[in-house]
C-alpha cells in the first residue's frame, strides 16, 4: 500500500457482500442519492421479502458511511460517488469477476 493504493488483503478484509453491491450501485449510477441507491438495490434483487426490501434505506446508509469511512466513496451534498480508491477497488472487482 506504499502507492497509497489499498491492498489486496485490505480489500478482502473490507469488502464484503453488501459492500460490494453498494459500491457497485454506486460506480454505475454515481452520483446517487441514498433513496436511489435502496431502490437500485431493491430493483436488482427482485426476490428480497417485504420486511428486508423496508430495511433497504437504513441499510445503504449503514453500509455508505463505512465506505465512506474506508475511503472508497464520498459525499456531496446528498449524492455519493467514488473517490479516486474507490475506483481503484471497483476496478478490482471488474478484473477479479472476468
Amino acid at each position: 500500500m506504499t502507492d497509497g493504493s489499498p491492498g489486496t488483503e485490505f480489500i478482502r478484509r473490507h469488502l464484503t457482500g453488501v459492500r460490494r453491491t453498494v459500491l457497485t450501485i454506486v460506480a454505475d449510477h454515481g452520483p446517487i442519492s441514498l433513496d436511489d441507491i435502496a431502490v437500485e438495490w431493491a430493483r436488482q434483487h427482485p426476490t428480497i421479502s417485504p420486511r428486508h426490501r423496508s430495511a433497504l434505506p437504513r441499510m445503504s446508509g449503514q453500509v455508505l458511511w463505512r465506505l465512506e469511512n474506508l475511503g472508497w466513496v464520498a459525499r456531496r451534498r446528498d449524492q455519493y460517488l467514488l473517490t479516486a480508491e474507490g475506483h481503484q477497488v471497483h476496478d478490482g472487482i471488474a478484473i477479479a469477476s472476468e
